[in-house]
């Protein structure tokens, strides 16, 4: 049996992705067939971004955030009405704060499409506990790594923790005509699987960490590094007996990478 919760980074791109049918959303499913059923599920989106300090959503009847315009009506409909659990948001806010983690609660915070679309394929059901926490668009990816690999006890306390960004996200480029892959895009994601296929701590996973050293590579595949960041408190709860799995690794409309990643021990 399974000792700890698996780790899962998904790329969210359109929010259409939540009443579509296609080979992403299907993908999502298979993932779903992976996971034994956790306690709660923490999410690190790419769409709530703080400066300079932690948040963590604790409102008892989170709403929808439908932080994305000029779709069909039919996106504005969706609900994700996960259970609330006071319990286990106070457990994950104490760990953060006896790690020394600068958390503050929110009791506003809704669910953002970083959450919604994805969970609503992954856990269709909708019963599980779902609570978000922010990131620190300020905070360096050494002290994502740092901080999260002291919280590894998350795991092992039946709670799966979920990054929803993109490995590659540059919406300037889009080539709606599908017609061309950027070679920078394939880049950026090949260096960062490389990396992440690699044992933790090693030089090919650190280099991760100084991405942004990569040149142009780096600016064209994240002009903001927003869709990024969610996977860095991910690599620093992963452990050396990971073992690393990528779901649809594609590169849609030449700048947008589809891949997903599952570290499971």
């Amino acid at each position: 049996m399974t000792q700890k919760m698996p780790l899962l980074f998904i790329w969210h791109g359109s929010p259409m992705n939540a009443i579509e049918e296609n080979t992403y959303t299907q993908s999502w499913r298979e993932i779903w067939k992976k996971l034994p059923k956790p306690r709660a599920v923490l999410v690190f989106s790419a769409h709530w971004i703080t400066e300079n300090e932690t948040r963590i959503g604790t409102w008892s009847h989170p709403s929808m955030i439908y932080d994305m315009y000029g779709f069909p009506s039919d996106l504005y409909k969706v609900s994700y009405h996960a259970p609330w659990s006071p319990e286990i948001s106070d457990e994950i806010y104490e760990s953060l704060t006896q790690s020394g983690i600068n958390v503050l609660k929110d009791p506003n915070r809704g669910f953002d499409h970083g959450i919604w679309s994805t969970l609503i394929h992954i856990f269709p059901e909708a019963d599980i506990p779902v609570i978000p926490i922010s990131l620190d668009y300020y905070a360096s990816p050494e002290s994502f790594i740092k901080l999260w690999d002291l919280l590894a006890e998350f795991r092992e306390k039946w709670i799966l923790i979920v990054g929803s960004g993109n490995i590659v996200h540059n919406l300037r480029m889009i080539d709606f005509s599908h017609s061309q892959i950027y070679p920078w895009a394939w880049e950026f994601d090949r260096r960062i699987t490389s990396g992440l296929n690699a044992w933790k701590n090693t030089p090919l996973w650190n280099e991760i960490l100084q991405f942004q050293s990569w040149g142009k590579v780096s600016e064209l595949a994240h002009p903001s590094y927003d869709h990024l960041l969610p996977l860095f408190p991910l690599m620093g709860v992963s452990s050396h007996n990971d073992r690393v799995e990528f779901f649809t690794a594609d590169i849609d409309m030449g700048s947008l990478s589809m891949r997903s990643v599952l570290w499971n021990e």
